[in-house]
């Protein structure tokens, strides 16, 4: 998985303290380790539902064949093949994107076995009106400002590459 992006999993890195912590409270107090109290369980990558089924319920992946990370995105995930932009951003390179969940109705039901889902539409939060019913795209060229920024970002990225 290390060709995936956002699957750079190191040992001092956010989701591995939470999960180390959480095993280790499992592990003193079995089956009563941690409460995770969030409105964004899963904001920044797919990798944080993982980390969020480890910390939470171990056993329960264990009893599924799936507590290490590829057995969970094996079963959960769909990998294809992407371009984005270079490090440089002045080129696209091929990369592994993690991107679609797969067996939907079985991660659900494993989620809420952990975790208690309250929507907006549940909780009846006001929302503003969008026009159009819908958030849009609205697409504007970089300035100059921001041009010589990114020029200088690459400038600056190629002298520590080197």
């Amino acid at each position: 998985m290390e060709r995936v992006a956002a699957f750079k999993l190191e040992a001092a890195s956010a989701p591995s303290i939470l999960y180390m912590k959480a095993r280790y409270l499992d592990e003193q107090h079995a089956g009563h380790g941690v409460t995770f109290a969030t409105g964004t369980p899963i904001s920044n990558t797919m990798v944080e539902m993982y980390t969020n089924a480890a910390a939470s319920s171990i056993r329960g992946l264990r009893q599924r064949g799936i507590e290490h990370f590829d057995g969970w995105a094996a079963t959960f995930g769909e990998i294809v093949e992407t371009m984005e932009i270079s490090r440089t951003a002045r080129a696209f390179a091929p990369a592994a994107e993690f991107a679609h969940f797969t067996n939907l109705p079985e991660l659900q039901q494993m989620f809420r076995a952990f975790a208690d889902v309250q929507t907006a539409d549940m909780l009846n939060l006001p929302r503003p009106r969008l026009e159009g019913g819908k958030p849009c795209v609205v697409p504007c060229p970089m300035s100059e400002e921001q041009c010589a920024l990114q020029e200088g970002l690459v400038a600056r990225y190629e002298r520590l590459r080197s």
